[in-house]
């Protein structure tokens, strides 16, 4: 039904149906197929805030070891459910990072953070583990916490391909004067000392789905 309503463009109706078969059958297989189909009705609809908004109540419900997954006898199944919760972080996680790379808003460079933790905690061991650590550690300054930016920089230098390792070292670099500038400044009574080489760049593009 809620694809018939969305072949004829009536997309309200559509998410409604969607949404409804999701809260009758939470545990079927087919709950992610209308889950998915959600997402892409608001998007279709021009509604991105509704999209991302669906994307991040819905995720949590197919991610590994959820009610849901445990429910599934497929192995497929569940590896598709774990896909699109993680498809779902991601692109709201990079939504949020751009646009704190363009305003400032520590709404949206905390909101980044937390989802790309998510991901980091959730798939600890995927390749892009690394870069969501990069991500993490450019959240983390920007909101003022320099502790947690140079433990996620170390994480991303430690585990990532060269690339990602070198982005890490740099910007470990400019968070510790960052750092040793901000502590001197509330304290004028430390003696000033020569500021290490600052390095050039800045952490590479959120990823995008």
């Amino acid at each position: 039904m809620g694809q018939h309503f969305r072949r004829f463009s009536l997309y309200e109706q559509a998410a409604a149906v969607d949404t409804l078969a999701i809260a009758r059958y939470p545990l079927d297989p087919d709950a992610l197929i209308s889950a998915r189909r959600l997402t892409e009705t608001y998007q279709r609809w021009d509604r991105p805030i509704l999209a991302r908004r669906a994307m991040l109540e819905y995720a949590p419900r197919f991610e590994p070891q959820s009610a849901w997954a445990k429910a599934q006898t497929s192995d497929s199944v569940r590896t598709a459910g774990a896909q699109f919760a993680e498809s779902c972080w991601l692109t709201v996680a990079s939504y949020h990072h751009l646009e704190a790379r363009k305003s400032g808003s520590a709404d949206d460079w905390r909101a980044a953070l937390d989802l790309y933790q998510k991901l980091i905690s959730r798939w600890p061991n995927r390749p892009e583990a690394a870069r969501f650590e990069l991500y993490s550690g450019e959240a983390s300054a920007k909101l003022g916490d320099y502790s947690a930016a140079l433990s996620h920089y170390a994480a991303a230098a430690k585990s990532g391909p060269d690339s990602v390792a070198e982005q890490a070292l740099r910007q470990r670099v400019a968070v510790t004067d960052a750092w040793y500038e901000k502590s001197r400044a509330r304290n004028s009574t430390v003696p000033r000392r020569s500021a290490p080489t600052r390095w050039p760049g800045r952490c590479s593009r959120p990823a995008t789905r």
